[in-house]
């Protein structure tokens, strides 16, 4: 722990912070709730985040009542790319045949990333204004930062070095699932597979050109399954094949 209080790395007493730091390569996880936790109140502020370039401010961090979050500053997503900071939760990331880092907010609610390396996005899945502007840090150090609002559903981002971000609303966030393919519990970023839709997945495996998933469904959804190999064009679901089409941004292959 580096440090943590009322207002700590914000700039509202309306808010308490905990700020971590991982002593191996000093990404920042800062935890934030409000500073009432009985508070139903919703409230936004500004943070004050520090990175390897610096400090950088990101403004508009929102809490929806007893809702907490959790901003990274310097978080790596495998070896080669690196977020400079995100004020979006992550849910989880995958080392496929490209990195793909999946990010959550509420609907409605303001998100800012930035990542170390130059890089520009081109977006699918439900339409969202993404804008990126230039920023700043306290040392002079420049990047871009790219902001938008949570929409109803999940956004893709496919970025200029093909790493991809998912950009997922409460409901999309909560069923996506990444059932390992592997047996060893200690499951690495590159031994698992996402699949987006269900009530709920058991277990997921790929044999051949076709992943076989298992799992429950609450009601007719659509199904996504993000395997990351060329080779992959269909889903068995529960036994059943199903008609698939494959995504415009990468090896993931959809049923609706």
């Amino acid at each position: 722990m580096a440090g943590n209080g009322t207002g700590c790395a914000s700039n509202s007493t309306d808010t308490f912070t905990w700020e971590l730091r991982n002593v191996d390569n000093d990404s920042g996880f800062y935890v934030v709730q409000q500073n009432n936790s009985a508070s139903i109140a919703v409230i936004s502020f500004t943070m004050n985040l520090r990175t390897s370039i610096g400090y950088v401010t990101v403004p508009d961090v929102q809490l929806n009542g007893r809702q907490s979050k959790i901003l990274v500053t310097d978080y790596h997503v495998g070896s080669s790319t690196t977020l400079l900071y995100s004020s979006a939760d992550i849910l989880t990331y995958g080392l496929f045949d490209v990195p793909v880092l999946v990010l959550y907010l509420e609907e409605g609610q303001t998100g800012e990333f930035a990542f170390k390396e130059p890089l520009s996005f081109r977006q699918y899945g439900t339409q969202i204004d993404i804008t990126s502007a230039a920023g700043t840090s306290n040392t002079s150090s420049t990047f871009t930062r790219f902001t938008w609002i949570q929409g109803n559903g999940p956004t893709v981002l496919k970025s200029s070095n093909g790493l991809l971000v998912y950009l997922l609303d409460l409901p999309t966030a909560w069923a996506l699932f990444a059932p390992p393919t592997t047996s060893n519990p200690n499951v690495g970023a590159n031994e698992h597979i996402f699949v987006i839709g269900p009530y709920l997945v058991r277990n997921a495996n790929v044999i051949g050109g076709t992943v076989y998933v298992t799992g429950d469904n609450a009601n007719a959804t659509s199904l996504e399954v993000y395997v990351g190999n060329s080779f992959v064009g269909s889903i068995n679901w529960n036994g059943q094949p199903l008609l698939t089409s494959r995504t415009a941004y990468g090896f993931s292959d959809r049923q609706n």
